[in-house]
C-alpha cells in the first residue's frame, strides 16, 4: 500500500489543499517499481493529527477526486483507494450540496465513491 503521508503533513499549513497535486507524482514514483501484474493501494487521512491539525473539507474532495480518477481512469497502477476518516455524515448528503457539502467530509467521502459507482451510496 502506498501511504500517503507526507502529502498530509502539511495540513496545518497555510495553502495545504495545493499539496494535493504532489500525489500524483508520489503515485508515479511508487508505480516504477511495482512489478508487472500487480497494482497500488493508495491511502490517505481525512482525520485530524494532534499535532499537525484538521485536512479541510476541500483537501478531502481534491484528493478523493485525483487517486479515483487515477483508479478508474487506469492511468496509473493504483488498484484501489482507501480513505481513513471517523467521521460519517451528520446530515442527509443531499446533491444540490454536492461537492463539500457544507464541510461535512462524510458526505464528501460517500459522495465520491458513490460517483465512481464504487459502493451505493444514500444521497
Amino acid at each position: 500500500m502506498i501511504d500517503l503521508f507526507p502529502t498530509i503533513l502539511s495540513i496545518s499549513f497555510a495553502g495545504a489543499d495545493s499539496t494535493v497535486l504532489h500525489a500524483v507524482d508520489e503515485v508515479r514514483e511508487m508505480a516504477r517499481g511495482v512489478p508487472a501484474g500487480r497494482a497500488l493501494q493508495t491511502a490517505f487521512y481525512s482525520t485530524g493529527h494532534s499535532t499537525l491539525g484538521q485536512p479541510s473539507a476541500l483537501y478531502t474532495n481534491r484528493m478523493l477526486q485525483l487517486l479515483l480518477s487515477l483508479l478508474l481512469g487506469g492511468q496509473e497502477q493504483i488498484g484501489g483507494v482507501t480513505v481513513y476518516t471517523l467521521k460519517a455524515p451528520q446530515r442527509p448528503c443531499l446533491p444540490s450540496a454536492a461537492p463539500l457539502f457544507g464541510g461535512d467530509e462524510g458526505c464528501i467521502v460517500q459522495n465520491a465513491f458513490a460517483a465512481g459507482g464504487l459502493v451505493r451510496g444514500e444521497h
